[in-house]
Protein backbone atom coordinates (compact mmCIF):
# COMPACT_ATOMS: atom_id res chain seq x y z
CA UNK A 1 0.00 0.00 0.00
CA UNK A 2 1.10 3.55 -0.72
CA UNK A 3 -0.19 4.82 2.63
CA UNK A 4 -1.02 3.06 5.86
CA UNK A 5 -4.66 3.93 6.26
CA UNK A 6 -7.62 2.25 7.85
CA UNK A 7 -9.76 1.60 4.77
CA UNK A 8 -12.84 0.63 6.78
CA UNK A 9 -12.62 3.77 8.87
CA UNK A 10 -12.31 5.95 5.77
CA UNK A 11 -15.32 4.28 4.15
CA UNK A 12 -17.34 4.96 7.31
CA UNK A 13 -16.29 8.62 6.99
CA UNK A 14 -17.79 8.75 3.51
CA UNK A 15 -14.88 7.75 1.28
CA UNK A 16 -15.46 5.48 -1.72
CA UNK A 17 -13.17 2.60 -2.56
CA UNK A 18 -12.67 2.66 -6.32
CA UNK A 19 -10.58 1.17 -9.11
CA UNK A 20 -9.41 3.58 -11.81
CA UNK A 21 -7.92 2.76 -15.20
CA UNK A 22 -5.70 5.51 -16.62
CA UNK A 23 -4.59 5.10 -20.25
CA UNK A 24 -1.98 7.00 -22.26
CA UNK A 25 -1.36 6.94 -26.02
CA UNK A 26 1.73 8.45 -27.61
CA UNK A 27 5.28 7.98 -28.82
CA UNK A 28 7.95 6.95 -28.20
CA UNK A 29 7.28 4.19 -25.68
CA UNK A 30 9.47 5.91 -23.07
CA UNK A 31 7.30 9.01 -23.28
CA UNK A 32 4.18 6.94 -22.52
CA UNK A 33 5.83 5.45 -19.43
CA UNK A 34 7.01 8.87 -18.21
CA UNK A 35 3.53 10.33 -18.74
CA UNK A 36 1.96 7.67 -16.52
CA UNK A 37 4.54 8.35 -13.81
CA UNK A 38 3.77 12.08 -13.89
CA UNK A 39 0.03 11.43 -13.68
CA UNK A 40 0.56 9.15 -10.69
CA UNK A 41 2.69 11.79 -8.96
CA UNK A 42 -0.09 14.36 -9.34
CA UNK A 43 -2.72 11.90 -8.11
CA UNK A 44 -0.69 11.19 -4.97
CA UNK A 45 -0.89 14.86 -4.02
CA UNK A 46 -4.63 15.12 -4.77
CA UNK A 47 -6.61 15.90 -1.61
CA UNK A 48 -9.63 14.01 -2.99
CA UNK A 49 -7.70 10.77 -3.46
CA UNK A 50 -5.77 8.27 -1.35
CA UNK A 51 -3.76 5.77 -3.40
CA UNK A 52 -3.88 2.25 -2.00
CA UNK A 53 -2.32 0.14 -4.76
CA UNK A 54 -1.14 0.65 -8.31
CA UNK A 55 0.00 -1.48 -11.21
CA UNK A 56 1.43 -0.10 -14.44
CA UNK A 57 1.74 -2.14 -17.63
CA UNK A 58 4.47 -1.95 -20.24
CA UNK A 59 3.70 0.05 -23.39
CA UNK A 60 2.54 -1.90 -26.43
CA UNK A 61 2.26 -0.83 -30.04
CA UNK A 62 -1.23 0.51 -30.62
CA UNK A 63 -3.49 -1.18 -33.14
CA UNK A 64 -4.30 0.72 -36.34
CA UNK A 65 -1.94 3.52 -35.29
CA UNK A 66 1.44 3.98 -36.92
CA UNK A 67 4.41 4.35 -34.55
CA UNK A 68 2.14 4.92 -31.53
CA UNK A 69 2.28 3.10 -28.21
CA UNK A 70 -0.34 2.63 -25.54
CA UNK A 71 -0.15 1.74 -21.88
CA UNK A 72 -2.43 1.86 -18.88
CA UNK A 73 -2.27 1.92 -15.11
CA UNK A 74 -4.68 0.26 -12.70
CA UNK A 75 -5.13 2.17 -9.44
CA UNK A 76 -7.01 1.11 -6.33
CA UNK A 77 -7.80 4.16 -4.24
CA UNK A 78 -10.14 5.92 -1.84
CA UNK A 79 -12.10 8.85 -3.27
CA UNK A 80 -13.42 11.55 -0.96
CA UNK A 81 -17.15 11.06 -1.48
CA UNK A 82 -19.14 11.53 -4.67
CA UNK A 83 -18.03 15.13 -5.05
CA UNK A 84 -14.39 14.09 -4.88
CA UNK A 85 -15.06 11.30 -7.35
CA UNK A 86 -16.58 13.77 -9.85
CA UNK A 87 -13.46 15.92 -9.59
CA UNK A 88 -11.24 12.89 -10.15
CA UNK A 89 -13.19 11.97 -13.28
CA UNK A 90 -12.86 15.48 -14.74
CA UNK A 91 -9.21 15.97 -13.74
CA UNK A 92 -7.78 12.65 -14.91
CA UNK A 93 -10.38 11.39 -17.40
CA UNK A 94 -10.03 7.69 -16.51
CA UNK A 95 -11.05 5.28 -19.25
CA UNK A 96 -12.82 3.15 -16.65
CA UNK A 97 -13.94 3.57 -13.05
CA UNK A 98 -15.55 1.10 -10.67
CA UNK A 99 -16.90 1.74 -7.17
CA UNK A 100 -16.15 -1.28 -4.98
CA UNK A 101 -17.33 -0.06 -1.58
CA UNK A 102 -19.67 0.78 0.01
CA UNK A 103 -22.42 -1.35 -1.46
CA UNK A 104 -24.96 1.41 -0.78
CA UNK A 105 -24.59 5.17 -1.19
CA UNK A 106 -26.57 7.64 0.90
CA UNK A 107 -26.75 11.35 0.23
CA UNK A 108 -28.95 14.08 1.69
CA UNK A 109 -30.49 16.85 -0.39
CA UNK A 110 -27.80 19.41 0.48
CA UNK A 111 -25.02 17.03 -0.55
CA UNK A 112 -26.80 16.13 -3.80
CA UNK A 113 -27.26 19.80 -4.75
CA UNK A 114 -23.63 20.55 -3.93
CA UNK A 115 -22.37 17.68 -6.08
CA UNK A 116 -24.60 18.50 -9.04
CA UNK A 117 -23.78 22.23 -9.02
CA UNK A 118 -20.06 21.58 -8.71
CA UNK A 119 -20.24 19.15 -11.61
CA UNK A 120 -22.17 21.61 -13.80
CA UNK A 121 -19.71 24.38 -12.94
CA UNK A 122 -16.77 22.26 -14.05
CA UNK A 123 -18.56 21.36 -17.28
CA UNK A 124 -19.07 25.06 -18.04
CA UNK A 125 -15.35 25.69 -17.59
CA UNK A 126 -14.51 22.87 -19.97
CA UNK A 127 -17.05 24.26 -22.44
CA UNK A 128 -15.42 27.71 -22.29
CA UNK A 129 -12.05 26.22 -23.15
CA UNK A 130 -13.58 24.22 -26.00
CA UNK A 131 -15.32 27.30 -27.46
CA UNK A 132 -12.11 29.33 -27.22
CA UNK A 133 -10.16 26.68 -29.12
CA UNK A 134 -12.89 26.47 -31.77
CA UNK A 135 -12.80 30.26 -32.23
CA UNK A 136 -9.01 30.30 -32.55
CA UNK A 137 -9.24 27.48 -35.08
CA UNK A 138 -11.65 29.51 -37.23
CA UNK A 139 -9.33 32.52 -37.13
CA UNK A 140 -6.41 30.33 -38.18
CA UNK A 141 -8.37 28.94 -41.12
CA UNK A 142 -9.26 32.44 -42.28
CA UNK A 143 -5.61 33.51 -42.13
CA UNK A 144 -4.55 30.44 -44.10
CA UNK A 145 -7.08 31.27 -46.79
CA UNK A 146 -5.80 34.82 -47.01
CA UNK A 147 -2.13 33.79 -46.98
CA UNK A 148 -2.36 31.16 -49.71
CA UNK A 149 -5.05 32.90 -51.80
CA UNK A 150 -6.71 29.57 -52.32
CA UNK A 151 -9.52 27.50 -51.02
CA UNK A 152 -9.12 25.61 -47.78
CA UNK A 153 -11.10 22.40 -47.76
CA UNK A 154 -11.63 20.58 -44.49
CA UNK A 155 -12.10 16.87 -45.03
CA UNK A 156 -12.24 13.92 -42.71
CA UNK A 157 -8.65 12.93 -43.37
CA UNK A 158 -7.20 16.37 -42.68
CA UNK A 159 -6.53 19.81 -44.11
CA UNK A 160 -6.02 20.30 -47.86
CA UNK A 161 -5.17 23.50 -49.72
CA UNK A 162 -5.85 24.00 -53.41
CA UNK A 163 -3.71 26.49 -55.28
CA UNK A 164 -6.07 26.95 -58.20
CA UNK A 165 -6.23 30.73 -58.17
CA UNK A 166 -3.99 32.51 -60.68
CA UNK A 167 -1.94 35.51 -59.66
CA UNK A 168 -3.44 38.85 -60.66
CA UNK A 169 -1.71 40.59 -63.55
CA UNK A 170 0.11 43.86 -63.14
CA UNK A 171 -2.36 46.72 -63.80
CA UNK A 172 -2.12 47.90 -67.40
CA UNK A 173 0.11 45.02 -68.44
CA UNK A 174 -2.32 43.60 -71.01
CA UNK A 175 -3.28 47.06 -72.26
CA UNK A 176 0.37 48.01 -72.75
CA UNK A 177 1.05 44.77 -74.59
CA UNK A 178 -1.93 45.23 -76.91
CA UNK A 179 -0.92 48.82 -77.63
CA UNK A 180 2.61 47.69 -78.51
CA UNK A 181 1.34 45.03 -80.92
CA UNK A 182 -1.01 47.54 -82.54
CA UNK A 183 1.77 50.11 -82.98
CA UNK A 184 4.01 47.45 -84.55
CA UNK A 185 1.25 46.48 -86.98
CA UNK A 186 0.68 50.14 -87.96
CA UNK A 187 4.42 50.64 -88.48
CA UNK A 188 4.59 47.58 -90.73
CA UNK A 189 1.59 48.82 -92.71
CA UNK A 190 3.17 52.27 -93.20
CA UNK A 191 6.42 50.71 -94.36
CA UNK A 192 4.54 48.57 -96.88
CA UNK A 193 2.66 51.59 -98.21
CA UNK A 194 5.89 53.58 -98.68
CA UNK A 195 7.44 50.65 -100.53
CA UNK A 196 4.46 50.42 -102.89
CA UNK A 197 4.57 54.19 -103.61
CA UNK A 198 8.29 54.04 -104.37
CA UNK A 199 7.80 51.05 -106.68
CA UNK A 200 4.95 52.79 -108.50
CA UNK A 201 7.12 55.88 -109.10
CA UNK A 202 9.89 53.82 -110.68
CA UNK A 203 7.47 52.12 -113.08
CA UNK A 204 6.06 55.51 -114.16
CA UNK A 205 9.56 56.86 -114.93
CA UNK A 206 10.30 53.82 -117.11
CA UNK A 207 7.12 54.34 -119.13
CA UNK A 208 7.93 58.04 -119.75
CA UNK A 209 11.37 57.11 -121.04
Amino acid sequence: MEEKVDVREKINEGYLKVILIIEVLGRPAEHVTDALKKILAVMKSDKNLIILEKKAYKPKRAKNARDLFTSFMEIEALAKGMRGLYDICLDYMPSSIEIIEPSELRMNLHQANSVVNEFVGRLHKHNEVSNKLASENQILRAKLQEAFRGRVIIENEGLKTEFGKKEDSVPGEHEAGNAGHKAQEEKSADAGAEKNVHKGGEEQEKQEK
